[in-house]
């Protein structure tokens, strides 16, 4: 398996991942690390009666290959929506940019 970004005729492409629903979505773009791995930024967003809730956060760890960093990412959105779904936290807005993110419990 090739490490680094994808090439094609000179132009640097890099690799992102999106899978979607009608009430929610994720987003992954792939960042290089400083070490030479990659780490995905992922975009979360949940729709509901009452507005949309967008979030975006960083990979908890890297990866060799930016394939392995999408599909982690990817599924690590995915757990992010299902607990928002799940009511296991609440999402506020905690000033212009920021999120603040709160225990049910």
């Amino acid at each position: 398996m090739a490490r680094g970004p994808l090439s094609i005729k000179g132009v640097t492409v890099a690799l992102t991942g999106k899978i979607e629903e009608d009430e929610w979505s994720v987003r992954v773009e792939i960042k290089p690390a400083t070490d030479g791995h990659y780490r995905g930024e992922i975009h979360v967003s949940h729709r509901t009666q009452n507005g949309a809730c967008t979030h975006v956060f960083s990979s908890h760890k890297k990866f060799p290959t930016e394939r392995e960093a999408v599909l982690a990412g990817l599924c690590e959105g995915m757990i992010w929506i299902e607990l928002k779904c799940s009511n296991v936290f609440h999402v506020t807005n905690a000033a212009p940019g920021e999120t603040q993110i709160q225990s049910s419990s």
